[in-house]
């Protein structure tokens, strides 16, 4: 479905764009000075693209050893829905990432300094 609404990968230029589009990215909910709510995500986005990145990302927490040290790290301090929210990000990332560098996915890849 990802190559599909970002047509190849061509429609987005970057990995935020296109996380903002699904709704991942929060937004900040004030007005000027009075109102000072907290942050939360786009009502707008599709929600089609975002069901499948949220199925993606629990396969991710439960399958990949990165994620999993990651989710148990931030679950100390964060609720399930922030941790599952930052981990579809990461994937967006890792996404676009190797589109835009054209490599395969190498677990425990280190890239030298």
């Amino acid at each position: 479905m990802t190559l599909a609404y970002t047509e190849n990968f061509t429609s987005f230029q970057d990995a935020r764009k296109y996380a903002v589009y699904v709704g991942v990215i929060p937004f900040d909910n004030s007005s000027g000075t009075s109102i000072k709510g907290r942050k939360q995500v786009s009502h707008m986005a599709n929600k089609e693209l975002k069901q499948e990145l949220n199925q993606a990302a629990r396969v991710a927490i439960l399958h990949d050893a990165e994620m999993k040290e990651y989710a148990a790290r931030k679950l100390k301090d964060k609720h399930f829905g922030v941790v599952v929210n930052n981990v579809k990000f990461k994937l967006i990332l890792r996404m676009f990432s190797l589109v835009k560098r054209g490599e395969m996915y190498v677990e425990n890849y280190q890239r030298a300094a």
